[in-house]
């Protein structure tokens, strides 16, 4: 996965993916405005991509196939 954060403080920026259960499947610290997450090694199925920089928390579900 590709981000675009142009718009966001990415000095205490934290990017996790969830599964379906809210289990941390994954999680970094980034200092990017355009990160790349790996999503290679996930099976397919529903998750939700959560990011967090300061008070501020963004959640978006995507599906793996």
């Amino acid at each position: 996965i590709s981000l675009d954060l142009k718009n966001l403080d990415v000095n205490d920026l934290f990017v996790s993916i969830l599964d379906q259960n809210g289990k941390i499947i994954k999680k970094q610290k980034t200092h990017s405005s355009s990160p790349i997450i790996s999503i290679s090694e996930l099976p397919a199925g529903v998750y939700m991509l959560q990011i967090r920089s300061g008070m501020h928390t963004l959640s978006k579900h995507f599906l793996k196939e």
